[in-house]
């Protein structure tokens, strides 16, 4: 089942871009978690570097400027303590090891995790494991290692439920019996609330706008509370969800829509809710069934599209605004549990691991979820994707399997609408990505004529005709081809061939015949790229 390809041609990155462009501070990538990064992944599983310190266990990379952290783990404690669990910084265009750093060890602390990066630092610290561990976090430079500050009080957040950063740097913290929000100056609290965690380890919260979003248990089930992000004040929440248990974080698309995976491995109450913040009260605006997973970071596109996994453990894409069915991988990617990590580029392509262990994979999907390449990465557990600068994908496995891959085209596909005068705004398409499929659709009900004819020439115009038509396209004819209507339908395979990197064209379309006259349509003014 498909929509309107115009949904691919009206990105909403403007009201929830990343906290800073080829960043990924998190999990999940940014204060929202829903994996939306602003740069362009690669095309293809193309190899920049391969290696790192060894570990027993993948955890989930980080990513800043140019430097790439993370935690290599040799033994769970008190095995291999205290120096069992570096974080290493390492140069994300080569690979190699920058610092290292061990977190200070007391007995009875947890392995090292990082909490994320931002504004120069990067944190980390011991706490967590079902938050029976409570420790102080530390404040590292992210150019040394060295000690910033630590944390005035300790947390038992763990690697599982990941921190969130205000727009000022402040880290925002769900731990198993409050969400407290702490200074990046100097590690002091500015606020806590209280809260009751369904399960450890699955304590996470997203934020968006002036709130903070946390799940907690509730009577006859679940619901997402929304406190304020300047006061840890709690505002109001969602309907209850029904079922017992909890292990999905929130996480909120770039339209401010306000998602949960609630499941437990029952079909009766395993859904995907969608909710709608108005500033007053967090209202059901749709749901749909849902696989089980378990400590998972979803995603979303550009354009608000939401990428979840179903109950065949096939990834599908929903729209964010009705819950229409847009699109259903082929296959599974995983089978009998799972726990998927998503980025998603500013064109639209998915890339997810499956969090398997002997089956772990990532996979890298178009927009439509087609498939376009996927990689083993043995015991991926909650070792990414992390999206970074230039398009570089990070993941980490077990051993020295510490992959970077990034293709040379970087130039975002686009598709722009164009119009003039009294043209119908009919012809829509989605994104022209290198290795896709290009679909476009012109919607002959504005005119009643019966039959499109779509070309594509080399340059934009302005053209006035007698008839009020407005000629958008000039030059030599690229590519011509006629569909009868009511909703005519064209597609087009596109090379992946990166010398088509960057080739730039516009596309109109006329409608004909069944009525008198003629009608010309918009203009998309198109860029091929990754």
């Amino acid at each position: 089942m498909s929509s309107s390809p115009l949904r691919s041609v009206l990105p909403l990155l403007l009201l929830a871009a990343p906290a800073a462009a080829g960043d990924w501070t998190n999990n999940g990538g940014n204060a929202a978690r829903n994996g939306l990064s602003d740069e362009v992944g690669p095309l293809a599983a193309d190899p920049l570097w391969n290696g790192g310190r060894s570990s027993i266990i993948a955890w989930q990379p980080m990513i800043a400027g140019r430097r790439v952290f993370s935690v290599r783990q040799t033994g769970f404690p008190p095995a291999g303590e205290p120096n069992g669990s570096p974080v290493v910084c390492q140069d994300l265009d080569t690979g190699a090891e920058l610092w290292f750093r061990h977190i200070p060890y007391v007995a009875g602390d947890w392995t090292t995790f990082l909490l994320g990066t931002s504004n120069g630092r990067v944190y980390a610290g011991r706490s967590g494991n079902g938050a029976s561990v409570s420790q102080i976090f530390y404040a590292l430079d992210q150019a040394t290692g060295n000690t910033v500050w630590t944390s005035v009080l300790p947390i038992d957040a763990g690697p599982y439920d990941g921190i969130c950063f205000a727009p000022n740097g402040d880290l925002v913290i769900g731990n198993a019996a409050s969400v407290r929000r702490v200074s990046a100056v100097n590690g002091s609290t500015a606020w806590e609330t209280p809260r009751l965690c369904n399960v450890t380890s699955s304590c996470g919260i997203a934020l968006f706008g002036d709130g903070v979003y946390v799940a907690e248990p509730a009577p006859g089930g679940n619901w997402i509370k929304k406190l304020d992000l300047a006061t840890g004040a709690v505002l109001y929440n969602t309907v209850v969800m029904p079922g017992f248990t909890s292990q999905n974080t929130p996480f909120v698309g770039p339209d401010g829509t306000v998602y949960l995976s609630r499941t437990q491995n029952n079909p009766a109450v395993d859904f995907l809710y969608a909710f709608s913040d108005d500033g007053a009260s967090l209202a059901l605006r749709w749901d749909v069934e849902a696989g089980w997973s378990t400590t998972s970071e979803f995603g979303c596109a550009p354009d608000g599209t939401v990428y979840m996994l179903d109950r065949d453990y096939k990834l599908r894409a929903y729209d964010s605004n009705t819950g229409d069915l847009l699109h259903v991988s082929a296959g599974a990617i995983a089978s009998g549990s799972a726990a998927p990590h998503m980025a998603v580029d500013r064109s639209g392509k998915v890339y997810v691991s499956n969090g398997g262990f002997g089956n772990g994979r990532l996979y890298a999907y178009n927009p439509d979820l087609s498939l376009r390449w996927s990689f083993a990465v043995q015991n991926i557990n909650q070792g990414g994707p992390a999206l970074g600068e230039d398009g570089t994908l990070v993941v980490t496995g077990i051993g020295t399997n510490l992959r970077a891959f990034r293709s040379s085209c970087q130039t975002p596909a686009t598709a722009t609408v164009r119009n003039a005068f009294t043209n119908p705004v009919s012809l829509s398409s989605t994104l022209p990505i290198l290795g896709s499929t290009w679909v476009a659709e012109v919607d002959l009900t504005q005119t009643g004529h019966s039959t499109a004819i779509l070309t594509a020439r080399p340059f934009a115009a302005n053209v006035s005709l007698g008839g009020g038509q407005t000629i958008l396209c000039a030059g030599t004819n690229l590519y011509t081809a006629s569909a009868p209507g009511p909703v005519a339908a064209f597609s087009n395979a596109i090379p992946n061939d990166l010398a088509l990197c960057g080739f730039t064209l516009c596309v109109q379309a006329a409608h004909l015949g069944g009525v008198g006259g003629f009608a010309l349509t918009n203009a998309l003014d198109l860029v091929v790229g990754g």
